[in-house]
């Protein structure tokens, strides 16, 4: 068969869905993370009781988890864009099995606290991975909705992590347990070393077509001087067998052209760190991420108590109905994601896709919330807060895709420096809410916050200029385009 006739053979396949499973690993992986975070609270009682601990101590050792989490989110960033997203996980998923595995021989308060404050620093690097991953085998108008996706599986694997840890336990040991849940996330991460690869052009599955569905809305450019960098043995076996040009290259410097614009990162060079932290989309990104997951916070952390002391609900009836706002997400954020790509590619506009959902979501949730204040009728008022999550978790599947869109070639330290200013925020906003309610000798104080960071956040996003890079001017790319390496 000469190249002309396989060149056309391959040109009319269809294109191959390994993206579609690359995303399904990686929710299965957020899920399997959020359970082995969240299992420490179901077993509390049982913990604490079996250490001779106080409330004060484990509430400690849960709390200690967040300060690593988000520190280690930029350090944990800047190592999965060294070594590839592929090693990282992988090393990040087997640590923090690990530990939670060791978590079954802890004796005391010290060991307990050791535990939580690794498992902090190595689950903090699933998101920038997760992120990098989605941005090399996704093209721009699908990223929102497959953020939303990761973010409706963090939402389940919290919820499912309760209910099943508080089923194992009245069987197993909480120490068995523990030891059990370390478990998937090795033979996860086993799986994930031998079958996934950083780029799709890479993976002997990926056929032309596919590469050209991933490579649709962004824009490659090579170096000034092209050095191409040197390939493995596998990648070439794989791509002869598995890919070909779409048409004959019958110049040396066209072909050595085409493998630049596909070895290399998007940037024409990588950006100091200093360029990122003192851009002002970076800053604003970060401060509408540290608001927004602060109030999240709310639903998870302290709307049981205030259905009790406010609202008159017994425990059972506080749980049950502080749920539905967190099942409410899981279902807003595959909803926002799948708007925020579908205005994108009608408009080709950033601005209209990502900034203006943002927006407009934050605007209506904070509007459900003053409407759900006067509510008298507890059930009614939870619906009206679900509501709002609902509409408002539009934005996070937008601000997740923003930084695949404006990450270029630091996404890994981009991702990781919006995400520790969430979860600074969601550890602000835990903090001062009992405070706020001493010191006003009553929730209006703290719900009035909880309503207004939205805005805050709002505000942030209406500053926002959502073209270029993070850190590279605003003239970078097209408002609508992407450059990612794939």
């Amino acid at each position: 068969m000469t190249t002309t006739t396989r060149d056309r053979a391959v040109s009319v396949l269809p294109p191959s869905y390994v993206r579609y499973y690359v995303l399904a690993a990686l929710c299965a992986i957020t899920a399997i993370n959020y359970i082995q975070r969240n299992c420490i609270g179901a077993a509390e009682t049982t913990i604490r009781a079996d250490l001779d601990l106080t409330k004060e101590q484990t509430g400690d050792a849960m709390a200690w988890f967040f300060w690593t989490y988000a520190l280690f989110q930029i350090p944990s960033g800047w190592l999965a864009q060294t070594w590839g997203p592929r090693r990282a996980l992988t090393l990040y998923a087997v640590g923090w099995s690990l530990a939670i595995g060791l978590g079954a021989v802890a004796t005391g308060l010290t060991e307990l606290i050791g535990v939580r404050l690794a498992m902090g620093a190595l689950q903090a690097g699933i998101f920038p991975c997760a992120t990098m991953i989605m941005a090399s085998w996704l093209p721009p108008s699908r990223r929102a909705f497959a953020s939303g996706l990761l973010n409706s599986f963090m939402l389940i694997g919290g919820a499912v992590s309760s209910m099943l840890t508080g089923f194992l336990l009245t069987y197993l040991e909480w120490r068995e347990v523990f030891a059990l849940y370390a478990l998937p996330g090795i033979a996860w991460a086993v799986w994930f070393a031998f079958w996934f690869r950083n780029r799709p052009r890479d993976h002997s599955a990926v056929n032309e077509a596919e590469l050209e569905v991933i490579a649709a809305g962004r824009v490659d450019t090579p170096r000034t001087s092209p050095t191409p960098r040197k390939r493995d043995a596998e990648s070439e076996r794989a791509e002869s067998v598995t890919t070909a040009p779409p048409h004959s290259q019958p110049h040396s410097t066209e072909a050595e052209e085409k493998q630049e614009r596909e070895t290399i990162a998007p940037d024409v060079r990588r950006l100091p760190f200093w360029a990122i932290f003192l851009s002002l989309p970076m800053w604003l990104i970060g401060i509408q991420q540290f608001f927004r997951a602060g109030a999240n916070r709310f639903f998870d952390s302290w709307l049981p108590t205030y259905l009790q002391e406010v609202r008159g609900g017994s425990v059972l009836d506080a749980g049950m109905l502080s749920g539905l706002p967190m099942w409410a997400g899981v279902v807003g954020g595959l909803a926002g994601g799948w708007i925020s790509d579908t205005v994108l590619r009608h408009t080709g506009s950033r601005t209209a896709g990502r900034k203006g959902v943002a927006i407009g979501s934050l605007l209506i949730a904070t509007l459900c919330y003053v409407l759900a204040y006067p509510i008298a009728d507890a059930r009614l008022a939870v619906l009206m807060l679900s509501a709002g999550s609902f509409i408002g978790t539009f934005a996070s599947p937008c601000a997740y895709s923003l930084t695949m869109d404006m990450g270029g070639k630091q996404l890994g330290v981009v991702f990781g420096t919006m995400n520790m200013a969430g979860n600074f925020g969601a550890w602000a906003f835990v903090w001062i809410i009992p405070r706020l309610v001493k010191w006003w000798d009553g929730w209006d104080l703290a719900l009035a916050v909880f309503a207004g960071v939205h805005l805050l956040a709002a505000v942030c996003w209406l500053a926002l200029n959502p073209r270029g890079i993070i850190g590279g001017g605003q003239q970078t790319t097209p408002e609508g385009a992407s450059r990612t390496n794939f």
